[in-house]
């Protein structure tokens, strides 16, 4: 089932204590998507947050739905490098 993954899922390091408060969770999920430029946030926000399909979102952007999943899938990259860099304090 589309979008049944969860973004803080996707973004988790391997070594990320799961049990780790939720509030933690938020505050570092917002501040890598303010790292982001507003059509990866939109992607990002729309796609985990909202629920929003690919397809749906794509028509928002005017862009294929392909081109969403490549967004989606280089954004969570992209947030991960971001989470990562602020846990490490560089």
């Amino acid at each position: 089932v589309e979008g049944t993954e969860t973004l803080l899922d996707r973004i988790q390091d391997a070594n990320y204590n799961k049990y780790e408060k939720s509030y933690e969770n938020k505050k570092t999920i917002e501040f890598a998507l303010r790292k982001l430029s507003k059509q990866e946030n939109y992607a990002i926000t729309q796609y985990y947050i909202e629920g929003s399909t690919k397809k749906e979102i794509a028509k928002n952007l005017n862009i294929s739905a392909t081109q969403v999943a490549r967004i989606i899938k280089k954004t969570l990259n992209k947030m991960y490098k971001i989470i990562e860099k602020e846990s490490k304090g560089v």
